[in-house]
């Protein structure tokens, strides 16, 4: 509905409305900061 071409972001197993999607491994497996690189590289 928001016209927006990339939905990125994680998938926790909801990530059903993303088209670029970056595996969420659960808590503690890889820092907050990784995991916000690897939605960037995604892009």
């Amino acid at each position: 509905a928001t016209g927006a071409k990339w939905r990125v972001g994680l998938d926790n197993g909801h990530g059903w409305f993303l088209n670029v999607r970056v595996k969420d491994n659960g808590f503690g497996a890889m820092h907050e900061a990784e995991y916000n690189l690897a939605v960037a590289e995604a892009v």
